[in-house]
C-alpha cells in the first residue's frame, strides 16, 4: 500500500468519523428534545393529580412543597 492510499483511506477514515459524530448528535438532540417533553407532560400531569384530589404544590428554594387546600 503507497503512502497516497493510506493517506485516502484515513481521510475516509476520518469522514466516516464526522458523519457517525453528526448523526449521534442529532440522535442526542433528539432525546433531549424528548426528556424535556416528558419532563414537561410529567408536571402538567402531577398537577391535574394534585388539583384533582385537593393539593397544590410550590416550588420554593428549589423543593417542592405540597399543601392541602380547605
Amino acid at each position: 500500500m503507497t503512502d497516497a492510499e493510506r493517506i485516502g483511506d484515513l481521510e475516509t477514515q476520518v469522514q466516516n468519523y464526522e458523519a457517525e459524530r453528526q448523526e449521534a448528535a442529532q440522535v442526542i438532540m433528539q432525546l433531549v428534545n424528548a426528556n424535556t417533553a416528558l419532563v414537561n407532560a410529567n408536571r402538567v400531569l402531577t398537577r391535574q393529580l394534585l388539583d384533582k384530589r385537593g393539593f397544590t404544590a410550590l416550588k420554593v428554594d428549589g423543593r417542592v412543597i405540597v399543601m392541602g387546600r380547605n
